[in-house]
């Protein structure tokens, strides 16, 4: 992926075509599935992604540039691929993810035109940056973790191939703590809108499965 590709004019002609379509979705309340499926044909999905995964590694100027030209556009859409594209410029700055999972995040956006959000909205719950710890629970079962809980929605929900639930983890250490826990791929089969979160997932190598006593979320 070119590095000094001016991404700021691309995005400025990818918003033209957004721009027309934007009264109609605001009316339906629809989703512009279409705006996304030119955001991947164009390359953005790596805009933030390292260098070293074969994304664009964008400066912060350019990353602020190319939101502020698809705003103009449509303002949802542009907000909804900033929370893909922050995951990445933020994990560069200050990482916290597992390696193998950051990188499978990673050549997934560059090479498979995957999206990635953080699923956290609950009911009461707040801000997590102030403090607060989610209902949903994230818990050792066997060899693994059971993951339960509801989230009220997700940004992105339709076109997610990752999903990265906020959890309360409960693991008989020091006390509940918040968590981070990935059932990646499964969650495309939940609902779009909101539901009911059971993930099983390998406690080894951090890849997540199905579990059987519920529903992977989308919301």
């Amino acid at each position: 992926m070119e590095p000094d590709r001016d991404w700021v004019a691309r995005a400025r002609e990818l918003a033209a075509r957004f721009a027309e379509r934007a009264a109609a979705h605001d009316r339906e309340g629809s989703f512009p599935f279409e705006n996304f499926a030119e955001l991947r044909a164009a390359g953005f999905y790596g805009l933030t992604v390292p260098a070293r995964y074969g994304g664009a590694e964008a400066s912060l100027a350019t990353y602020l540039g190319v939101l502020e030209a698809l705003a103009r556009g449509d303002g949802s859409t542009a907000l909804a691929f900033m929370m893909h594209l922050k995951t990445f410029g933020q994990e560069r700055e200050a990482p916290s993810y597992p390696e193998v999972w950051f990188e499978r995040f990673c050549r997934g956006a560059v090479e498979r035109g995957e999206l990635v959000n953080t699923v956290a909205t609950e009911e009461g719950l707040g801000s997590p940056s102030g403090g607060g710890l989610p209902d949903t629970v994230a818990r050792r079962e066997g060899g693994g973790w059971v993951l339960e809980g509801r989230k009220t929605f997700t940004t992105l929900a339709p076109v997610l191939h990752h999903f990265i639930v906020l959890a309360r983890v409960e693991d008989g250490g020091s006390g509940p703590r918040a968590g981070g826990e990935l059932p990646g791929a499964a969650g495309r089969t939940g609902p779009a809108g909101g539901g009911d979160v059971g993930c099983a997932g390998d406690a080894g190598d951090g890849e997540p499965r199905r579990g059987a006593g519920g529903r992977a979320a989308a919301g």
